[in-house]
């Protein structure tokens, strides 16, 4: 296959999500989808006519079942993951609203924590670095799992990721790109 074959595949098959998108919100009266924002390996994210909320979509079983975990209440309520407002599969897809959050959690730091941030991101992406060791104990790093979380725990803006992450969300995916800022100034994941 040529690129230019490739490339009008992938154009029909981002077209195909959005309309996918677009009649999942109808269906549910939920807020349509307007422009793509972002886009990873397995799933795609829209604005939607609420300015507050995006849509995302993911055909990846990995990404649904995170998802579905990230909606329950109990890890809702920790406040350490983004508000998903909606979560459903629809025709072999898996859809969520969610609140739009800043995703400049490096700039927010830096403003907030000017001589902590490189710490508290460091210790962020050390529990993702290290989550597949399955022993809190052990580290490839300088520090466990265990003591980056009793870190990022003193400060207001991550200890409800903290919560979050002790709850069950899972860290194997946790780096900068899938984390955001909510509207309460709280780290939050938002894909893991």
């Amino acid at each position: 296959m040529n690129f230019k074959h490739w490339l009008s595949e992938e154009i029909a098959i981002k077209e195909q999500l959005f309309q996918v998108v677009k009649e999942f919100a109808e269906e549910n009266e939920l807020p349509l989808p307007v422009s793509k924002i972002g886009e990873g390996m397995e799933a795609i994210v829209y604005q939607t006519t609420n300015p507050k909320l995006v849509v995302r979509i993911t055909r990846d079983h990995t990404q649904s079942v995170c998802e579905k975990k990230m909606y329950k209440s109990e890890i809702q309520n920790t406040g350490g993951v983004v508000k998903i407002i909606e979560n459903k599969d629809y025709k072999d897809h898996n859809i969520s609203y969610k609140e739009k959050v800043n995703i400049d959690v490096v700039g927010f730091l830096k403003k907030l924590h000017p001589n902590n941030y490189k710490d508290i991101m460091a210790n962020i992406d050390n529990i993702g670095a290290n989550w597949n060791i399955f022993d809190s104990e052990k580290s490839l790093s300088r520090l466990s799992i265990k003591e980056s979380m009793e870190y990022l725990s003193h400060f207001e803006i991550t200890k409800n990721f903290v919560k979050a992450i002790q709850k069950g969300v899972s860290g194997a995916d946790l780096h900068q790109q899938n984390l955001g800022i909510n509207s309460s100034n709280h780290l939050v994941v938002i894909d893991c």
